[in-house]
């Protein structure tokens, strides 16, 4: 460990120096949250070596979101890492296709398969594959052990050079003793941290609310109310909460809710508007109210 004085001169011109460097930052879809990441974020997205957590109740799009960030990253040319602790194979290749092309999801499930929008589909998720070089890995089965999340991580950084991650979702990776629990959580969080900086990538935790944030459905949720341990909130860089509060219908399998950025180490906070698109599975930045 090294300790400088921030007043010596060299060490002055050198920072300024990498201030001036451009911005290498993952955008998110959403132009507001991307404004909030300053620091080595730059207004544009989410840093290299920055741990976030997305925080939701059960059922209220957790892993949408998490797809939803993987496929802006793929098309900016990233290749994801997607850890999961929940979905089959091909539930997630599924949700993936139809939320990165824009496909309704229906035409692209087993008793309602359409070969039409396979076809265009496909096209399209090649024209993605040549044009940005992105690629988006999984297993071939879910992981629920820390120790295999672990060496995943590893496999996914060293082997195939991923540099963006999403882990669905942490508790699933922990012991099912309630007893264990707040030991098990701080672990799995502080290795997210970690890995996020010793490999300089985005890392995407995502993280249930508690029974008391999940239950109490017309309260705003907040940073505390997630389930396990406060030790997610303090190892993460920023914490992005699903609030669906004030959820509303907004045309044929749309609502419209709300994005919350609880924790920020590097920018402000604030809600961002959205849009769930249930049709084609995607997640944009919509006008306030």
């Amino acid at each position: 460990m090294r300790i400088d004085n921030l007043l010596d001169r060299g060490v002055v011109s050198l920072h300024f120096m990498e201030q001036q460097k451009p911005v290498d930052a993952v955008a998110t879809p959403f132009p507001s949250w991307n404004r909030q990441c300053r620091d080595d974020g730059g207004g544009k997205g989410l840093a290299r070596g920055w741990y976030v957590t997305v925080a939701g109740a059960t059922g209220a799009g957790k892993s949408l979101l998490g797809i939803n960030l993987a496929a802006k990253a793929i098309r900016a040319g990233e290749r994801v890492g997607y850890v999961t602790a929940e979905m089959s194979h091909g539930q997630l290749a599924t949700r993936l296709f139809a939320a990165l092309t824009g496909t309704a999801v229906r035409g692209l499930e087993r008793g309602s398969f359409d070969k039409n929008l396979m076809r265009s589909a496909t096209a399209e998720l090649d024209r993605i594959s040549d044009t940005s070089g992105g690629a988006f890995f999984t297993t071939d089965h879910p992981v629920h052990t820390l120790p295999e999340v672990q060496q995943l991580l590893v496999r996914l950084r060293d082997d195939l050079n991923c540099t963006f991650y999403v882990i669905d979702y942490l508790q699933l990776l922990v012991a099912r003793d309630t007893e264990k629990l707040f030991t098990a959580v701080s672990d799995a969080s502080a290795m997210c941290r970690e890995f996020a900086r010793r490999s300089n990538a985005v890392v995407i935790g995502l993280s249930q609310f508690n029974r008391r944030t999940t239950t109490a459905r017309r309260a705003r949720p907040m940073v505390d109310g997630l389930m396990g341990a406060s030790s997610i909130e303090n190892d993460s860089d920023q914490v992005v909460m699903l609030d669906h509060t004030r959820i509303k219908k907004a045309g044929d399998g749309q609502k419209r809710s709300y994005l919350l950025i609880g924790k920020n180490r590097h920018g402000g906070k604030g809600e961002i508007p959205v849009l769930w698109d249930y049709n084609t599975l995607r997640v944009w930045e919509r006008e306030s109210e």
